[in-house]
């Protein structure tokens, strides 16, 4: 979870997910339980994720983007692909304007994002 402050006061937020194979594959799949996720499905802190979920964002918008795109360039974040569930309208809006795309699961309204690092998307769907 990180927070963002502007001038001392709180101006919003945002939380991840840090997935796992098993993870990965329960989201895609529609059986991970973002509220409480399986433990199992997580990724441990030694560990590189294989997916991270955009779990919400509240008030930070545009200003939070900067510090979260350079922690996840790090080596520990940039193989793993990006997914969220977009807001109608201005959350489907900014995550295309990102380069989200709705993503070929079970799960809907379930978005991607596919870091260059991980391979393109003829080689996920492979």
């Amino acid at each position: 979870m990180f927070s963002f402050l502007r001038y001392g006061e709180l101006v919003g937020g945002c939380a991840f997910l840090y997935l796992n194979y098993r993870g990965h594959d329960a989201l895609v799949l529609d059986c991970l339980d973002v509220h409480q996720p399986d433990a199992d499905h997580l990724a441990a802190p030694e560990e590189h994720p294989e997916a991270i979920y955009l779990w919400a964002i509240a008030g930070a918008g545009r200003s939070a983007l900067g510090p979260i795109s350079a922690l996840f360039a790090g080596a520990r974040y940039r193989m793993a692909d990006l997914y969220t569930r977009p807001v109608p309208d201005k959350g489907a809006q900014l995550f295309t304007s990102l380069g989200f795309e709705p993503a070929r699961s079970w799960s809907p309204g379930l978005w991607v994002y596919r870091r260059l690092a991980s391979g393109t998307a003829s080689d996920k769907a492979a």
